[in-house]
């Protein structure tokens, strides 16, 4: 179960909320979400999908 914005499955609404907070977690030395928050853990999700694509570009250097 996806259980995000778009539903049961990834929509379009999952991808432009992941890429307004995928900006600031590769550009920001702090982590805008608590590890408990259930957005991060969507924002995790999304990052794991295709092939882990959302993970292969690097943190801030000071992150």
């Amino acid at each position: 179960m996806f259980g995000g914005p778009g539903g049961e499955a990834p929509a379009y609404a999952d991808y432009f909320l992941f890429g307004t907070l995928q900006f600031p977690r590769l550009g920001s030395p702090r982590e805008l979400l608590a590890a408990d928050d259930p957005v991060h853990r969507w924002r995790e999700q999304v990052s794991g999908l295709f092939r882990n694509l959302g993970d292969r570009f690097p943190r801030h250097p000071r992150a």
